[in-house]
């Protein structure tokens, strides 16, 4: 079972405490966290009963990093500045790396055919990202950001593996900065933008993970980062 088969089967009463908790230390969750858990969740189901079949109560406690403790982002904007920030130099790094390397290259590192294509997609797609997010909130690039790459004098440096690394990480640290972002907006038209956004930049994290032997799974839950900091 994984872990959120577990709550949930907790919470129906499928399994009682001691269960509860052998099963949660079984998939490497801690004794100390495991009790937590069960003792937050008893006190939170019996709060909001209506949610006791969703499974959701026990899955936002912080006592487990996997589950990802709550970030208040009080400072919307520079948040938003800063995904689009990361945004900038996604774009700019992928876009150097496909300028250096072409189809072929891509099949001579081992990759299947169509993954240098398939890159030139995540791309286009990160640029909408950031045009909406300008479109939103008038967001402009980080100069020092967009333009890292075209004012190195010796240009990008790295194998196609070590390039494509450094996108996938820093796809991680931006579904983990939206992760931090969408629970703290109070509108909702900008919560389900964020939301919708969110969800394809995990997608794009994965796919790069998994191109470069990165686990495309890393946790039940996506790690919030703190976009302001």
């Amino acid at each position: 079972m994984t872990k959120s088969e577990i709550v949930d089967a907790f919470i129906r009463g499928d399994l009682d405490r001691r269960g509860f908790i052998k099963r949660l230390t079984a998939v490497g969750v801690s004794s100390a966290a495991a009790a937590a858990y069960a003792g937050s969740l008893v006190q939170n189901a019996a709060a909001t009963p209506a949610r006791q079949n969703a499974g959701f109560v026990m899955r936002a406690q912080d006592a487990d990093g996997d589950y990802g403790p709550t970030i208040p982002v009080e400072e919307i904007e520079e948040a938003v500045q800063a995904i689009n920030d990361a945004l900038d130099e996604l774009a700019a790094g992928l876009s150097s790396l496909l300028d250096d390397f072409d189809a072929s290259d891509f099949l001579d590192a081992g990759f299947e055919e169509g993954i240098a294509e398939l890159m030139g997609n995540l791309l286009s797609q990160i640029n909408e990202q950031i045009a909406a997010l300008s479109s939103l909130f008038g967001m402009t690039g980080s100069p020092s950001l967009v333009n890292a790459f075209a004012q190195s004098t010796g240009g990008a440096s790295g194998t196609l593996v070590e390039r494509l690394t450094e996108v996938a990480n820093g796809l991680n640290e931006t579904a983990g900065m939206y992760a931090a972002l969408v629970p703290s907006l109070e509108d909702v038209e900008n919560r389900q933008l964020f939301t919708q956004i969110a969800i394809v930049a995990g997608r794009h994290a994965a796919l790069v993970n998994h191109l470069v032997d990165m686990d495309p799974i890393p946790g039940a839950f996506e790690q919030p980062i703190d976009p302001t900091e």
